[in-house]
């Protein structure tokens, strides 16, 4: 486990590198739900982000996740290429991310792509850092540069 765990009511929640997700009761110590795509193939760095109730992570499937953080259930499932190599970030509107070379953005509700892009005016198209959110813009660092953007 390489990401910080989500602390989420009596449950800490952790995603490991291969994917998988395990919500343990800070009290007993025991796990009380598990999630694991089935078709998990790809390892991933990316932690679970907790928005409101909702947990979104990187299934290692090219997937995005919604999960109810109660119990593990799954909302909705969003395709994207490859896997993500920083952490999600969860704003009320969308779900940013980068898969190395690409922007992802999706809509939180529905997992819905509202865009895919790349860095603008390199020739080295590597998205360095998990993306930041504030006053209605998205901050990112990129190879050699950092880039602001609005909400898509």
């Amino acid at each position: 486990i390489e990401a910080m765990p989500v602390v989420y009511e009596n449950l800490v929640i952790v995603h490991t590198l291969s994917a998988r997700t395990y919500a343990i009761d800070r009290t007993t110590q025991k796990v009380v739900w598990e999630f694991t795509a089935p078709a998990a193939h790809l390892s991933t760095i990316a932690g679970a982000e907790l928005y409101g109730d909702v947990l979104y992570v990187d299934g290692g499937d090219e997937q995005i996740h919604a999960l109810r953080a109660r119990d593990g259930s799954v909302i909705w499932n969003a395709p994207f290429p490859t896997q993500a190599t920083r952490d999600l970030l969860v704003t009320q509107r969308r779900i940013i991310f980068s898969n190395g070379g690409e922007l992802i953005v999706l809509d939180r509700e529905t997992g819905r792509t509202v865009a895919i892009t790349t860095q603008p005016q390199t020739t080295d198209p590597l998205f360095s850092s998990a993306a930041a959110f504030s006053n209605g813009l998205v901050f990112i660092t990129v190879a050699g540069a950092a880039w602001c953007f609005d909400e898509p």
